[in-house]
């Protein structure tokens, strides 16, 4: 299924919106987008549209709010912002499948029904992570981290550089579409088209803060993660 291929990183030609790694190791699963799915035929076939144009005025709402509250020494995030996002630092994947194996066990759900929500749901998750890793490199869109610090470059007039700017919690892979985003989708519509609902009450835990959050709506932990993600920057 080529999981196991070496691919080397290729760098686009740098400029505005481009990604470059942030950190001096190779970036992150460029092999990812060329394993084989399960599902379906093609990595790319649910490659979605790409990024916000840089010179749009949603880009700037954005980035604006990233460099307020993504920014390491923010002065505006809170305490139980600055919680969220690390709550979502633990390996995803994981706690994912802590939640999974808790969650069949809390139903009562026997040998054969809690294989087919765990089949289900790591299949789901598995395949969005193939097709987010695909349009990740496909798109290759700088992170906050440059964007905020060559804000100056992106020809649009409501965006301001700030030299120096680092985020709470760094990535080095391209920021579009979000890696962590893309899991919680998959987790979350497995769940829907297994139950049938997004009234499905999921506890996770997180190895990084040592506590636990309940979720009584799927909905509720799709915002968790989308916070956590534009306040760890």
């Amino acid at each position: 299924d080529r999981f196991d291929d070496n691919v080397a990183y290729v760098q686009p030609t740098p400029g505005p919106g481009v990604f470059e790694p942030i950190a001096p190791t190779a970036p992150v699963d460029v092999k990812l987008g060329r394993v084989r799915p399960f599902s379906f035929d093609s990595q790319s076939k649910y490659r979605p549209s790409g990024p916000i144009g840089l010179t749009s005025p949603q880009y700037a709402l954005d980035v604006a709010e990233v460099q307020a509250y993504g920014k390491a020494t923010s002065t505006v995030r809170s305490a139980a912002q600055t919680e969220t996002v690390r709550f979502f630092t633990d390996q995803a994947f994981v706690q994912a499948s802590r939640g999974l194996r808790a969650l069949a066990t809390t139903r009562g759900l026997d040998l054969r029904e809690s294989a087919r929500l765990l089949g289900y749901a790591h299949v789901a998750i598995a395949d969005t992570m193939i097709a987010c890793w695909e349009a990740k490199y496909h798109y290759s869109f700088w992170r906050p981290t440059h964007a905020i610090q060559r804000a100056d470059t992106d020809g649009n007039p409501f965006t301001s550089a700030e030299a120096g700017w680092t985020p709470l919690v760094a990535g080095n892979h391209p920021e579009y579409p979000s890696g962590h985003g893309c899991l919680t989708a998959g987790l979350t519509g497995a769940l829907r088209g297994y139950f049938g609902t997004g009234r499905v009450e999921l506890v996770l835990t997180s190895t990084t803060t040592g506590t636990t959050r309940t979720y009584g709506n799927l909905d509720e932990l799709v915002q968790d993660v989308e916070n956590a993600r534009v306040w760890g920057g």
